[in-house]
């Protein structure tokens, strides 16, 4: 990071900062990437994330997530300081992902809003509510004609449908 006043520190960390996010989206990820679905708190625009391990998501969230431009009154550096503290906690186990990411909300207010971390094998196949929401949404994407969702909405992601579901996921919160 650049010397200098602490403008020109701001600035030289938001031009890294959308780098790296820049380099979190568009890429298709294994099955035992990370995903983190986020949502910017003023515009309610939204994306997944992907990283290739859970270590390089929590590294995002505490370097990135808190010098999001439009990240409010809040001071990027102290956020940053919190997010820092509550992903060593998730990192040990002392906080499960759910008390994290609460937590991290917290942190983030009037920033970013996250609303689940997992990796894209949970979210293929996994019970949770938010990997049957995602994939009931993929699946009436890919039937034009459903109205309403069925049972068959929730159903497992392939192997082979990996590649076509990330990329449609490029779409998803927006």
């Amino acid at each position: 990071m650049a010397t200098g006043t602490r403008y020109q520190m701001e600035r030289d960390r938001s031009d890294e900062v959308q780098i790296r996010w820049d380099n979190s989206v568009g890429w298709h990820p294994k099955r035992s990437a990370w995903g983190l679905l986020s949502f910017a708190e003023v515009s309610g625009v939204g994306g997944i994330s992907w990283f290739a391990t859970r270590e390089e998501m929590l590294l995002h969230i505490e370097e990135v997530m808190p010098f999001n431009p439009g990240g409010g009154d809040n001071d990027p550096f102290v956020v940053a300081e919190v997010c820092r503290a509550i992903t060593t906690n998730m990192r040990y186990g002392f906080f499960d992902d759910l008390t994290g990411i609460r937590r991290l909300n917290v942190a983030l207010k009037n920033n970013l809003d996250i609303r689940w971390i997992m990796t894209l094998e949970d979210l293929c196949s996994g019970d949770t509510a938010d990997a049957k929401e995602v994939r009931a949404w993929y699946h009436e994407r890919m039937d034009d004609e459903a109205d309403d969702f069925t049972p068959e909405d929730f159903s497992l992601i392939e192997i082979d449908e990996t590649d076509t579901f990330t990329d449609d996921l490029c779409e998803y919160g927006l």
